[in-house]
């Protein structure tokens, strides 16, 4: 039901473990350095997006601003629901396709979260909702200027402007910027 590729077990925002906790309700198959083998990276994914609905987009840190190819290449471009942890909801909201993802911090616990995996796992219809963006965009990983500058006027109309920081350091200040805090109880 749910794949993760993952090299490194050791991460501020104890991943691992949130990992570990929903694996003990639904199945969660781990790739990488210390799980299965999988081929080389894209190939891999496109394996693993017709075994798996899902995929644990779960970054490193609790970082604001801070979404990767986790997100946007390993699960959307691949066609499985991200299940995302780190940015937080706000942040998603912000930058990523509506309704195109699962954040953890939107449940209270993790036996809450699979719960609602098991019923989208069961539940084409409810599940298809999480690729109704693809009828209104798509993901491109090297976007034409033109279409970077049209996103950033689109979303400014929206309110979504990002607030620019006060300084370079403010950027790179991880006890600004980076928290350890979850809401979901694991």
């Amino acid at each position: 039901m749910v794949a993760w590729v993952v090299s490194d077990m050791k991460a501020f925002n104890r991943r691992k473990e949130l990992a570990d906790a929903i694996s003990k309700y639904v199945l969660v198959d781990t790739y990488g350095k210390h799980g299965m083998k999988c081929q080389k990276r894209w190939e891999c994914f496109k394996v693993l997006s017709k075994q798996y609905k899902f995929y644990l987009s779960f970054e490193n840190n609790n970082c604001e601003g801070y979404i990767t190819e986790k997100f946007f290449v390993n699960a959307l471009g691949y066609g499985m629901v991200p299940i995302v942890y780190g940015a937080s909801r706000e942040e998603f909201y912000n930058r990523a396709p509506p309704n195109s993802y699962i954040h953890v911090d939107d449940f209270e616990n993790v036996e809450e979260l699979t719960k609602y995996l098991q019923y989208l796992d069961k539940n084409d219809t409810a599940y298809a909702t999480y690729f109704a963006w693809k009828e209104h965009g798509e993901i491109l990983l090297w976007p034409r200027v033109d279409c970077r500058v049209c996103g950033m006027l689109h979303h400014s109309l929206q309110g979504k402007v990002p607030l620019p920081r006060n300084s370079y350091w403010d950027y790179y200040n991880k006890s600004i910027t980076c928290s350890a805090k979850s809401r979901i109880k694991f």
